[in-house]
């Protein structure tokens, strides 16, 4: 669990993350059969905030008030998950559904 999080994740001119190498490495070690896998079954995120940033496009985005938990039995199989964040003073309802979870962060199609 994660409490108050600040997560800033920036976009440079080449497309680039800075969250890029963490999440090559999870999805690397989250392959089955891979060296070292790893796993969990929940993430959870209260009173967080979120900044963005697109350097080439000099945009910048804070999603505030994020109360998010992320539970699953695999995660690499299925994620569906309703939340609520606060953009630009006003409260977003949404959901994500994601069918592979793995193949999401590494960039690969669903087979």
């Amino acid at each position: 669990m994660m409490l108050r999080p600040h997560i800033l994740v920036t976009r440079d001119a080449h497309g680039g993350s800075n969250w890029t190498p963490f999440i090559e490495t999870i999805a690397r070690t989250m392959k089955p059969g891979a060296d070292n896998q790893v796993s969990f079954s929940e993430i959870r995120i209260q009173d967080g905030v979120l900044a963005y940033e697109d350097a080439p496009s000099h945009l910048s985005e804070t999603l505030g008030d994020i109360d998010l938990s992320l539970a699953w039995p695999s995660i690499s199989a299925f994620l569906r998950r309703d939340r609520a964040v606060r953009l630009r003073g006003e409260r977003v309802d949404g959901s994500i559904s994601v069918s592979d979870f793995v193949a999401s962060l590494s960039g690969d199609a669903p087979a």
